[in-house]
């Protein structure tokens, strides 16, 4: 039986990081893309990275994450929409289970 496929989606707020012109929005993905490679995740669109069908697939997940990710300001107080899938299915809500548990800087 084949493993379930896990990824992550994450849609900053593109409009609002334009707007304010505090951070650049090329920057943002290209650091994205760096911690996805970190984290043995792929690239499958613009806003979603998925990982190897093996035994370590969420633990890729949660270090792209949990280690990178979450603690990167400009990220969280700029993301628009951030999911764990499952075959494509939404099985957590990482900004508001990050909220609940007092992780992360947001807005």
């Amino acid at each position: 039986m084949q493993r379930s496929l896990k990824s992550v989606r994450i849609v900053l707020d593109e409009e609002k990081i334009l707007r304010e012109g505090k951070y650049k929005l090329e920057d943002l993905y290209a650091y994205l893309d760096e911690i996805a490679k970190k984290a043995n995740l792929h690239k499958e669109d613009k806003f979603t990275y998925t990982a190897e069908r093996d035994e370590e697939d969420m633990s890729h997940i949660a270090i792209f994450t949990i280690n990178h990710a979450i603690d990167n300001e400009a990220i969280t107080r700029n993301v628009k929409e951030w999911y764990w899938l499952k075959d494509g299915v939404i099985t957590t809500d990482v900004i508001d289970e990050s909220k609940m548990e007092g992780v992360g800087i947001w807005e």
